[in-house]
Order: C-alpha cells, then sequence, then structure tokens
C-alpha cells in the first residue's frame, strides 16, 4: 500500500477514526464509568454526574447502538456489562428514579441510553440521559 493510498483511507474514513479516538480517550479520561459505585455517584456534584454520563455514552456508543437495533428498542438501560431493561415504546420512559434502582442490586451506575428520533438519524449517535441526583424515596 502506498502512502496516497493510506492519506485517501484516512480522508474516507474520517469520521470513523473520529469516533475511534474520541471512545479511546474517553476510556483513558477516569475510572470505568460502567464500574463506577452508585453511592459514590450520588455524591458527586451535577456537573461530575453529567461528565460521568457523557463518558459512558461515548464509551459505549457502538455496543448500545447494536444493542438498540438487535431489540429494536426505543431505550435501554445498561448496569454494567449487562443490558437490564429495554423497550420498543419511546413514549415510555423509566422515571430516574426508576433508573437509580436498577444499579442497586449490583451497586453500580445504571445507564439510560435513548435510540434517535427520526429527525436525529443522520447522526446515527444515540443520546444519554443523566439519572437524577435524587435518591429514590
Amino acid at each position: 500500500m502506498r502512502l496516497t493510498d493510506v492519506d485517501a483511507l484516512l480522508d474516507r474514513h474520517r469520521e470513523r477514526f473520529r469516533r475511534v479516538l474520541e471512545e479511546i480517550a474517553a476510556e483513558e479520561a477516569g475510572e470505568d464509568p460502567f464500574a463506577f459505585p452508585l453511592e459514590r455517584f450520588h455524591a458527586l456534584s451535577e456537573d461530575d454526574k453529567a461528565a460521568l454520563v457523557k463518558r459512558a455514552s461515548i464509551i459505549a456508543r457502538a455496543r448500545v447502538e447494536r444493542e438498540l437495533e438487535r431489540r429494536r428498542a426505543a431505550w435501554l438501560i445498561v448496569v454494567g456489562d449487562d443490558v437490564v431493561a429495554a423497550s420498543p415504546d419511546p413514549t415510555i420512559l423509566p422515571s430516574p428514579e426508576d433508573v437509580l434502582r436498577h444499579g442497586e442490586p449490583s451497586g453500580l451506575v445504571p445507564y439510560l441510553f435513548e435510540a434517535p428520533l427520526v429527525e436525529e438519524m443522520g447522526h446515527l449517535r444515540p443520546s444519554w440521559t443523566p439519572a437524577s441526583s435524587q435518591r429514590p424515596s
């Protein structure tokens, strides 16, 4: 392969390389969000919670896209390495308290991921919804 071929590949696959590098940077930016203790999450500031959730969404982006498609789901909840809930109904999202309850058995932070809306399909990136900082009553 000639150097010009490599340059052409880089040009054609720029967005794919960008996503891979974003994922690597998010993984190296701190603790694994999918192994983060729920109790510590509750103690974080809102900004730190949002940063952790954003890192989780970047790290899990490819897996979440595959899981949403495979399950034909509108949303899913991931705790650790497991998808613990999913639904095809985009109109009924679990409350932040319900999402947090999914993390209690393992003591890990649960993450709610939503499929992109039809208007967002060009981006093909699931959005993330941070869990509430409020503890369930």
